[in-house]
C-alpha cells in the first residue's frame, strides 16, 4: 500500500465571521460578498448570487490562495485534503449541491496532486425549506494549503438573508465564470471513454488502463471512489488505433472480482471541450 506522504503542522487555524444583511458586508458591481476570511497562506468568502423562479438560491464559496500555495479537488490524487463544505448548521436549508470547477494536475516531490492554484469559486445551489423565512446560511469550510508543509484550515463563514425575493434581480459574474468550468455529462458527442481494463501484475498487484478516444494534450481527472484508490503511472500513451491510453495502480482492500463491474466517474479535459462521462471496469 502507498504511503501518502504529507506533512501537516500540528495546528489547525480556525476563525469565524457573521454577518447581517447591511452590515460589514461589500458590494463590487452586481456582486454580494462577505468579507474576506484570512487564514493560513488563503482566504475565503462568500458570493451571494441570484435566487431564480425555480426556488433555489446559486451563492459561492471563494478560496483565493497565495502564490506558491495550492489547494485540492474533491479528489486530491496521490496525496492531500479533499475539501469538505458542510450547511449542517443553517437554518431553513432543505438541501445544498456543491458544484467543483476542473482543477488542475500540479506535481511534487511526493507524487502529483489534483488542485487549485490562485483563485477558485465552489459554486452551491441552495434549496430552502421555506421562501417566506430568512436563510441563515452557516458554512464550515475545510480544505488544506500547501506550500514546502501542508496546513489543514478550518474557516466558518455566515451570511443571513432576510427576503430571498430581494435576490431576484441579484446575479453574480464570478459565480457564473466558475460555473462554465464545472464538467457537465456530455449528452452531444460521441464518447470519449472506450475502455477500462483490470490488469493483473506481479505478486497480486492490480491496475488499471483506461482507454480514451482523445489527443495526447488532453487530460483526465477521476473522481473519489470508496472503494478504490488510483495513482498514476507517468503520462498517457497514444495507441497505434489513435486513441490515448492511461494507467494507473490499483490500491484497494478489495479483491479483483469486488473491483470489476465498478463504475468510475471520469472528468474529460481535452481541446474546446470539458465533460464527465462514466466508465465500468471490465
Amino acid at each position: 500500500m502507498i504511503i501518502k506522504i504529507i506533512i501537516f503542522l500540528s495546528f489547525s487555524l480556525t476563525s469565524f465571521l457573521l454577518l447581517l444583511p447591511g452590515f460589514n458586508s461589500s458590494v463590487l458591481g452586481n456582486e454580494i460578498t462577505t468579507d474576506w476570511q484570512d487564514n493560513y497562506n488563503s482566504r475565503s468568502r462568500l458570493i451571494i448570487g441570484s435566487y431564480s423562479s425555480d426556488k433555489k438560491l446559486i451563492i459561492g464559496l471563494q478560496l483565493s490562495i497565495e502564490k506558491g500555495s495550492y489547494s485540492y479537488w474533491r479528489n486530491p490524487g496521490d496525496s492531500g485534503i479533499p475539501p469538505i463544505i458542510d450547511f449542517k448548521d443553517s437554518i431553513n436549508i432543505e438541501s445544498y449541491d456543491i458544484k467543483y470547477p476542473v482543477p488542475e494536475k500540479i506535481v511534487h516531490s511526493f507524487g502529483s496532486s489534483n488542485g487549485y492554484k490562485d483563485n477558485v469559486i465552489f459554486p452551491i445551489i441552495l434549496e430552502p425549506v421555506s421562501t417566506k423565512k430568512p436563510l441563515h446560511i452557516n458554512v464550515t469550510f475545510d480544505y488544506g494549503i500547501c506550500d514546502t508543509v501542508c496546513v489543514p484550515v478550518n474557516n466558518k463563514l455566515s451570511y443571513i438573508i432576510s427576503n430571498l425575493g430581494s435576490l431576484s434581480k441579484e446575479k453574480s459574474l464570478l459565480v457564473n465564470e466558475f460555473l462554465e468550468r464545472v464538467p457537465n455529462y456530455n449528452n452531444i458527442t460521441e464518447k470519449k471513454a472506450i475502455k477500462a481494463s483490470l490488469i493483473h501484475g506481479r505478486e497480486d498487484n492490480l491496475y488499471l488502463k483506461i482507454e480514451l478516444n482523445l489527443s495526447e494534450n488532453s487530460s483526465i481527472f477521476i473522481e473519489e471512489h470508496d472503494k478504490l484508490y488510483l495513482s498514476a503511472l507517468g503520462p498517457p500513451k497514444k495507441l497505434v488505433n489513435g486513441n490515448v491510453e492511461f494507467n494507473y495502480e490499483i490500491y484497494s482492500n478489495y479483491v479483483a472480482d469486488d473491483i470489476v463491474d465498478q463504475i468510475l466517474s471520469l472528468v474529460i479535459v481535452t481541446e474546446g471541450d470539458l465533460i464527465k462521462e462514466d466508465i465500468t471496469i471490465e
